[in-house]
């Protein structure tokens, strides 16, 4: 039986390496995307992208460890992989240092980098913590697009008044038709301060006339739901 505690060589790792490094892979994964899924802001997270993150974090340890060191192994993989195209869009680029966070741990775990994955794992997690809790980079006067659903035109001077305290700048991108029931107009307005966006959708969603609102930037998503 100790053959199943050899120490991995240029080409092989022991039975029971290869089943330390993929749960490890495992491992590092699983702390990555918890720490994305706290740190997700917006409407667009997705638990399917939270497992291929850890999917692909195992798949890549296992990647590593049949290349070994054999550069013939890793011509072919690439030959291999070059076949297969994805065509999945990321909607946001931060989920794409996910992504390449959940490569690099798998890859640390699948080369028998121990340490330098656990601290990796930790560095990358604190790193998101803080940028997190922090707001890093964030300009709370930004520019934010208000999209409604009206009933008659008459609601546009009601939705300005109610705009007027919260928003530096407010323009109208294209006009209410009078003769329509029903339509969307949209604004492009600029916040006093983004902390308040929640009480501002709530005010505008009170208004009669109001069907729905959707308030969109690069910082979060709120969307209050048709009211018919």
């Amino acid at each position: 039986m100790e053959f199943l505690f050899e120490p991995p060589n240029a080409e092989q790792f022991g039975y029971l390496q290869i089943v330390f490094n993929m749960v490890l892979a495992f491992a590092f994964s699983v702390v990555v995307t918890f720490m994305y899924r706290f740190t997700h802001k917006g409407l667009h997270y997705s638990q399917s992208f939270s497992h291929t993150i850890v999917i692909v974090s195992v798949v890549v340890c296992i990647v590593m460890m049949v290349i070994g060191g054999s550069l013939a192994r890793a011509f072919a993989l690439v030959g291999a992989l070059s076949i297969i195209r994805f065509r999945t869009v990321i909607k946001d680029t931060r989920d794409m240092a996910f992504v390449f966070s959940g490569l690099a741990v798998g890859m640390a775990a699948g080369t028998a980098n121990y340490f330098l994955g656990a601290v990796a794992t930790l560095f990358i997690s604190s790193i998101a913590w803080l940028l997190h809790v922090t707001d890093f980079a964030l300009n709370a006067g930004k520019t934010h697009w208000l999209r409604l659903g009206i009933k008659n035109a008459e609601v546009i001077d009601k939705v300005q008044d109610i705009l007027a305290p919260y928003t530096t700048d407010i323009s109208l991108i294209n006009e209410a038709d009078e003769s329509l029931a029903s339509q969307v107009i949209n604004f492009e307005i600029r916040l006093v301060d983004s902390a308040n966006i929640d009480k501002l959708v709530k005010a505008i969603d009170k208004l009669d006339g109001v069907i729905s609102v959707v308030l969109t930037s690069g910082h979060c998503d709120i969307e209050v739901a048709n009211k018919g």
